[in-house]
């Protein structure tokens, strides 16, 4: 199976402009591009992702999901959803919240 990685936004606040992406899969780092690996049924799965902003007074969010694989999975592929929340640190909008969605797209190579 092939596996890749997206994200999107998901809240209309004018948080952070620079920030650093962080992703793991199964405690190996994990890029934007498609990997391939075996997967069998019963497998249990890891996901992790962190965003720093570049500032002074960074703004960090992470989050982590654990999926297991069923025979299903194996025969047509399978998504994973992993919402990340960021909290605003800054005196003009602190409290606010930056809401990403990863989507982990797990496919027949």
């Amino acid at each position: 199976m092939k596996m890749s990685a997206s994200s999107s936004r998901l809240d209309d606040y004018d948080i952070g402009e620079e920030w650093t992406y962080e992703y793991k899969f199964n405690d190996e780092v994990l890029g934007w591009k498609a990997e391939s690996f075996t997967l069998s049924v019963g497998q249990k799965l890891s996901f992790w992702a962190k965003i720093t902003e570049d500032d002074d007074r960074p703004d960090v969010g992470a989050a982590s999901k654990t999926y297991t694989v069923t025979e299903e999975d194996i025969i047509e592929g399978f998504v994973v959803n992993m919402d990340l929340y960021v909290t605003e640190n800054g005196e003009r909008i602190a409290g606010k919240q930056l809401i990403l969605l990863y989507l982990l797209d797990l496919y027949h190579n």
